[in-house]
């Protein structure tokens, strides 16, 4: 059977002349988009996390903090590889273009029907429009009309922030040539396999546990049985789920 351009090297795929810049090109946006997925891993940790349940307001302030500089990062990240024009910039769809011109002959029908499957369609181009707009008018600079309430535009939220990301992963992989991506370092990775009996959480999933574990509702079937019994009316069976996932995690007897 006859490979595909998809089956070979780099080096075999893409002419001689054009080999090195592709190369600069991938690890750029390869470590870019490392740092997307990192940054993205975190913040869903921190989002999902029960801090009404386990901490009190002024004892999050860091985490706010770490939430809405991760959120603007990421959307700084996205932005500065799809939705910069003109110029000098150097962005991912920019380089798919130089990539297809420098693909050898006999392989550019083969990586033209891939990057076609990886195009981006009408509602990635929406959200990435979103994206451009909320990175000038609100991050990267200050609109008095979106500041004070005068020009309502649409935000992005996470999950649209994980979409674009997710698309993005898919153009950089129709990039590659007989590679495959591990977009999250190893301690983060579903796919690592770690030793038997060993720690695998990653370490925002372990300093968040801790709070859990050291908070004062999550012991306190232990250290006030009275209290607790009073504090059982006012939780919501979602409360109470969420609590013996936690007590189950740290060994705790069960409430349910």
């Amino acid at each position: 059977m006859t490979p595909t351009a998809y089956d070979l090297s780099p080096d075999e795929v893409i002419t001689a002349e054009f080999l090195d810049t592709y190369n600069r090109g991938m690890a750029h946006f390869f470590s870019e988009l490392v740092e997307l997925n990192v940054n993205l891993f975190i913040l869903e940790k921190v989002l999902t996390f029960p801090f009404a349940m386990f901490s009190s307001p002024h004892e999050t302030i860091f985490f706010s903090a770490v939430a809405r500089n991760f959120f603007r990062s990421s959307l700084l990240l996205v932005t500065k590889a799809a939705t910069d024009r003109g110029g000098d910039f150097f962005t991912l769809v920019h380089f798919k273009t130089l990539v297809r011109q420098g693909v050898r002959d006999e392989f550019r029908a083969q990586v033209d029907h891939r990057l076609r499957e990886a195009k981006f369609d009408r509602r990635v181009l929406a959200l990435l429009e979103k994206a451009r707009n909320m990175r000038s008018e609100s991050v990267a600079h200050a609109i008095e009309g979106v500041v004070l309430g005068q020009d309502e535009r649409a935000r992005l939220d996470f999950g649209e922030l994980c979409e674009l990301r997710d698309e993005l992963n898919l153009l950089l992989d129709a990039l590659s040539f007989n590679v495959g991506h591990m977009w999250l370092p190893v301690p983060y990775s579903s796919e690592a396999i770690h030793p038997k009996g060993s720690d695998s959480r990653p370490d925002i999933e372990r300093i968040l546990d801790e709070i859990a574990r050291t908070s004062y509702l999550l012991n306190l079937p232990e250290q006030n049985p009275g209290m607790w019994a009073l504090e059982l009316q006012h939780r919501s069976s979602e409360d109470i789920k969420t609590l013996s996932k936690y007590r189950d995690k740290f060994g705790l007897p069960s409430i349910e």
